[in-house]
C-alpha cells in the first residue's frame, strides 16, 4: 500500500495531460499540498483534501523536477517476439505479452523478449499479415514525433480523421497505421492547415499530412494501407 510523507512529491497520469502534487503538511487525516505541475496550477495552486482521497488520487511518488515527461499521450512499453527459430516477428504491448505466456504460447528470453513455443501462432500470422509484419510491426511506433523527433508533448494523431471512424469499413478502423504519434506543437500546426474534405480514402490524407509536414521520422514501413494488428498495443 501506497503511503505518502511530508516533503516528497506524488503524480497522476491518467490523460494528456500529467499532475504532480507535493505534500506540505499530513493533519489528522487531511493532506496540505501544492500543485508543482498540471491543469490546477493556475485556479488552485496549493489545495486540502482527505488523506484517502489524495491516496486515490495518486499513481505513484514523483521524483526529480522534468514535469514534461509527464505530458502527453501515454507510451506502451513493447516486447519483441520471435519465432520457434529465435528470429524477430513483431512487438506487442506488456499485456499482450503476459497473455501470451500465461497461455503458454511463449515463453520469456529475457525482460524484453518472447520466444513463440510453437509455429502455430507464426502459420496463423503468416496467413493474416503475409509478408507484412516487418519492418513495420517490428518498429517502435509510439517513442517520437514522427515530424520533428523530440520524445515530449506526444499525441495520437490519426491519419484519417476519426469524425470519418464510423463511415471507415471495420478493418481500417482497427489499423495502427492509421495513427501516428506527433508531439503538440507538430500536432497544432497540422491542424491549423487540416484538409477539409469529406474523403474516406486513407491516401488522400495520407498524402495531405505528408505534404504538409514533411515528416522524418516516420516508423520504418509505414503505410496507411497496412493491414490491422489489434494486439500491437501501441
Amino acid at each position: 500500500m501506497t503511503t505518502i510523507e511530508v516533503g516528497k512529491s506524488y503524480y497522476q497520469k491518467r490523460g494528456p495531460l500529467g499532475a504532480v502534487r507535493r505534500v506540505l503538511a499530513i493533519t489528522e487525516g487531511r493532506v496540505e499540498y501544492e500543485v508543482l505541475h498540471g491543469p490546477a496550477l493556475k485556479k488552485s495552486p496549493r489545495g486540502v483534501c482527505a488523506v484517502r482521497k489524495f491516496l486515490a488520487w495518486l499513481d505513484g511518488e514523483f521524483v526529480g523536477d522534468d514535469f514534461a515527461r509527464l505530458d502527453g499521450a501515454v507510451r506502451y512499453e513493447t516486447v519483441l517476439v520471435q519465432n520457434v527459430a529465435g528470429e524477430a516477428l513483431f512487438r506487442c504491448s506488456r499485456r499482450r505479452a503476459r497473455f501470451y505466456l500465461r497461455k503458454g504460447f511463449a515463453v520469456a528470453v529475457d525482460d524484453q523478449t518472447l520466444r513463440l513455443t510453437d509455429a502455430t501462432t507464426e502459420k496463423k500470422l503468416a496467413e493474416l499479415y503475409g509478408d507484412r509484419l516487418s519492418p513495420f510491426f517490428l518498429a517502435v511506433k509510439n517513442d517520437r514525433c514522427v515530424v520533428c523527433g523530440t520524445a515530449h508533448d506526444l499525441t495520437r494523431h490519426h491519419v484519417v480523421p476519426k469524425r470519418h471512424k464510423r463511415k471507415l469499413p471495420d478493418d481500417l478502423r482497427r489499423r495502427i497505421s492509421n495513427v501516428l504519434f506527433v508531439c503538440r506543437r507538430c500536432h497544432d500546426t497540422y491542424e491549423s492547415q487540416q484538409l477539409e474534405s469529406d474523403s474516406l480514402d486513407p491516401y488522400v490524407w495520407k498524402d495531405h499530412f505528408v505534404a504538409a509536414m514533411r515528416p522524418r521520422f516516420l516508423p520504418d514501413g509505414w503505410d496507411i494501407v497496412l493491414a490491422a494488428q489489434p494486439n500491437a498495443g501501441e
